[in-house]
């Protein structure tokens, strides 16, 4: 029984967790991931949507090309690993009405890493004075749209990027952080045919 103990007490230590995010604390705690000059910042930055056409069939793909613009007078930071739905870009159809139609399937990439320290400003781009960094996607309208007639898109982006994890250098970044308020894309309109 001595020896198990002993060996326990040997390999216990190389067990332990490490940081992870949900020791972390929040971004809004976070002096760095909030300043004035940040905030004024990143207030600069706007989502553009385009899509491919004006008229679709309820079997058809839709390409969306969606970018992140800096129309400020200071350079931005937008964490690089972006991607669909809850990690980024996130679609929002409404029909004729106005009202939100809900996705039936959604498909996102994974989240960023969830450990702590993060150091590499790589993982940012930075957006200087109207640059732009953005992407393109294909929506299935049939996972979206149910019927033919008149629709709207739009896109919000929110950041995947935590801030609490990123090294106090990355923190000090005027990024955009997962924290800050959605930004909203200007919306476009589209009809759906049988």
């Amino acid at each position: 029984m001595r020896k198990v103990l002993f060996l326990f007490a040997l390999i216990a230590p190389i067990f332990q967790p490490g940081p992870k995010a949900q020791n972390a604390p929040s971004s809004g705690e976070i002096p760095a991931c909030n300043t004035p000059e940040r905030k004024v910042a990143i207030r600069e930055a706007k989502v553009s949507l385009t899509i491919d056409r004006a008229r679709y069939s309820l079997n058809d793909e839709m390409v969306v090309d969606v970018a992140i613009r800096n129309d400020g007078d200071r350079p931005i930071y937008v964490y690089s690993k972006n991607g669909w739905s809850f990690n980024g870009f996130m679609l929002e159809f409404s029909d004729q009405a106005g009202n939100f139609i809900a996705a039936d399937t959604i498909n996102h990439v994974p989240p960023p890493p969830q450990v702590m320290g993060l150091d590499d400003p790589t993982l940012f781009v930075t957006l200087r004075p109207d640059d732009f960094f953005g992407q393109r996607g294909h929506a299935l309208l049939k996972g979206f749209i149910k019927s033919p007639g008149k629709y709207t898109l739009r896109v919000s982006y929110t950041s995947p990027a935590l801030c609490a994890l990123f090294d106090p250098k990355i923190q000090a970044l005027p990024a955009l952080w997962h924290h800050d308020p959605d930004i909203v894309s200007n919306t476009v309109s589209f009809e759906v045919t049988p």
